[in-house]
């Protein structure tokens, strides 16, 4: 199922696009990806493990092309370390991932179940939500609604 935002502004904190309350901490990260929170264009993906096994290459495609135009994100819900350091290392995913224990985040972005993902555009406005799977279709569809071109 595809939603539109309505023209919602992301919650960001410090220039990063996180929880307004900043209680989310990194789970896999590097200084140089976060440093690229700030940047121009933001997929932020909420997502477990086992259910998001079917997209991570895709997701590690739009990673692998990511610079200074573009960051991607991922929120991991209701999940364990331990499983996501599996699922990251499994798929060879660079992207940073927040872990988010309490939901602070997923709450502030009114998320209701996983996956979903939220394309945010230079101005730090939700252009784009997609709930469910992605598939390369749906993935351009919400990059094109943000100015990004398509995979």
């Amino acid at each position: 199922m595809n939603a539109h935002s309505g023209g919602r502004r992301a919650i960001r904190a410090s220039g990063r696009i996180i929880s307004a309350s900043g209680r989310g901490s990194w789970l896999h990260t590097t200084p140089s990806s976060r440093s690229r929170c700030s940047s121009l264009h933001a997929v932020l993906r909420f997502y477990r493990c086992v259910p998001c096994r079917q997209e991570a290459p895709l997701l590690r495609e739009l990673d692998s092309r990511t610079g200074n135009d573009m960051v991607l994100l991922g929120i991991l819900f209701q999940d364990t370390d331990k499983a996501a350091r599996n699922f990251i290392q499994e798929f060879n995913l660079k992207y940073p991932t927040l872990r988010d224990p309490k939901l602070a985040t997923a709450i502030d972005y009114g998320v209701a179940g996983v996956p979903e993902t939220f394309f945010i555009d230079a101005q730090g406005i939700i252009r784009h939500v997609d709930k469910g799977g992605l598939t390369r279709e749906r993935l351009n569809e919400g990059l094109k609604k943000v100015g990004v071109p398509e995979l």
